[in-house]
Parts: C-alpha cells; sequence; structure tokens
C-alpha cells in the first residue's frame, strides 16, 4: 500500500483505515469491500496501528525528506551548469579589467606626450627670453593652455 502511497492506520471510528498522501481518510473495509472480522484476521489487531495523525506525521515527515531530497539535487544540478557560466564571468571580469588598465595607462603615455610637446614649443635661453620680449612666449602659453583646455574636455 505504502508504494501506491497509501498508508494504513488505526480509525476512530473504523478500525482500520487507509491514509493518503493528502491527508485523506478512507475506510479499508469500505475500500475493498471486506468485512471488519476478516481484516481483523488477516492484519491483526487495530490497536497496534499508528493513529490517523501519526499516520499523517509519517507521511508529512517522509515527503519532507523527499522534497528535500528533490531540492538538493536540483541546487546541485543548477550550480553544476552555473560552474562554466561562472568561469565565463570571471575571465570576461578580468579581461574588462585589463582592457582599463591598459585604457589608462594609454591616455596616460598620451598626456604626458602631449604635455612634452607643448613644453617644447616654448623656447629656452636668448631664444625664450627674446620671445618674451616679443610676445610669442604669452602667445604660445595661450595657445598650450587652449589646447589643454581641449584635451581635457575631449578626455
Amino acid at each position: 500500500m505504502q508504494d501506491r502511497g497509501y498508508y494504513l492506520a488505526r480509525g476512530d471510528k473504523r478500525g482500520y483505515v487507509a491514509v493518503d498522501l493528502y491527508g485523506e481518510v478512507y475506510s479499508l473495509s469500505r475500500q475493498i469491500g471486506v468485512k471488519k472480522a476478516d481484516l481483523t484476521k488477516k492484519l491483526g489487531d487495530a490497536q497496534q496501528l499508528p493513529s490517523v495523525e501519526e499516520a499523517k506525521n509519517t507521511i508529512s515527515g517522509r515527503l519532507t525528506q523527499q522534497f528535500k531530497g528533490y531540492s538538493n539535487e536540483l541546487n546541485l544540478k543548477h550550480k553544476q551548469e552555473l560552474q562554466p557560466l561562472f568561469h565565463a564571468k570571471q575571465a570576461m571580469t578580468q579581461q574588462h579589467r585589463q582592457a582599463r588598465a591598459d585604457q589608462k595607462q594609454m591616455h596616460e603615455n598620451r598626456w604626458q606626450a602631449e604635455e612634452q610637446e607643448r613644453s617644447a614649443r616654448l623656447r629656452k635661453g636668448f631664444q625664450g627670453l627674446w620671445d618674451r620680449l616679443t610676445g610669442a612666449y604669452q602667445r604660445t602659453c595661450a595657445k598650450n593652455e587652449k589646447e589643454t583646455q581641449k584635451s581635457l574636455s575631449a578626455g
């Protein structure tokens, strides 16, 4: 009977009852069409059977264990299926971090090259002094500042 989802129990009014997985109680003698005396001969004393509440608790415990087993099995399956995706995510994260670091380094190198180019426009020595006297130094500084602002706003 248990293979089919029914559990034998002691009833309140009737001697033998069957309890299904949903907790429904069925009179065993009525369901199989056998008299109570014949059932007593075949099954023994009904008082030795668990009560209906005990049978329901047993069913509930077994179903809980079975569902926990299914849940654990499903969680393990999901974890195994997600493992390749997790590794791909980690690899992608590393690639993105490396790309951002490379881009930052490239920007820093470009900034330094532009700064050196702007600095090289300012002449030194007597030529620099001459540029200051003629105003070429101030024009070059203004041009450098505009390029710097343009570079900052574009970056």
